[in-house]
């Protein structure tokens, strides 16, 4: 079960929103229905979210360390 009072559970939150949502662009109607444009859009998505992962795990890290 969640902790709702975690401090980064809202960030998570929106950061999986925001990576939903961005993930509904790269098969929108107005992106070519190409499979190599689609694959690169999903590629630069998994890139992006990972930068994210590692900068939350990073701030974690802070956060814990400095207790």
């Amino acid at each position: 079960m969640t902790d709702p009072k975690h401090p980064l559970l809202s960030d998570w939150q929106a950061f999986c929103q925001a990576l939903a949502d961005a993930g509904e662009e790269v098969f929108a109607a107005n992106v070519p229905d190409n499979e190599q444009v689609q694959a690169e859009g999903v590629r630069y998505l998994s890139r992006m979210a990972r930068a994210a992962v590692f900068q939350l795990a990073k701030a974690v890290t802070r956060i814990t360390s400095s207790r």
